[in-house]
């Protein structure tokens, strides 16, 4: 079987020439637009983040703020618990007191 005798270079390269300034084109507004909405959609994550951010930041500010009610306050477990019953119990006794209709089955007795 013969070979195909080649199309010379030149006619090969001018024939893509005439069509590609149309793809050439079509292809960069192609890509412009996909430039321009993935630049959007950047913008628009990045605004995203800084509100996300900012949200963090004073949900932060807050903890740090109450974060001294939680810290420990130098008592050990048995003497929290100590102090929790304790006021448990003065709780009950000024219930007790309030209590004028011995609504409360605790008061009765």
């Amino acid at each position: 079987m013969p070979r195909r005798a080649r199309a010379p270079a030149s006619s090969t390269l001018s024939g893509r020439r005439r069509r590609t300034p149309a793809g050439r084109t079509f292809v960069v507004g192609g890509c412009m637009e996909d430039l321009a909405a993935t630049t959007n959609k950047l913008e628009q994550g990045m605004a995203d983040i800084r509100t996300a951010v900012s949200l963090m930041d004073s949900e932060v500010k807050k903890l740090e703020a109450i974060h001294p009610m939680c810290v420990d306050n130098g008592m050990s477990y048995e003497e929290r618990v100590e102090k929790r019953k304790a006021e448990m119990e003065a709780l009950t006794r000024a219930l007790c007191i309030l209590d004028t209709n011995n609504v409360e089955e605790r008061c009765i007795a």
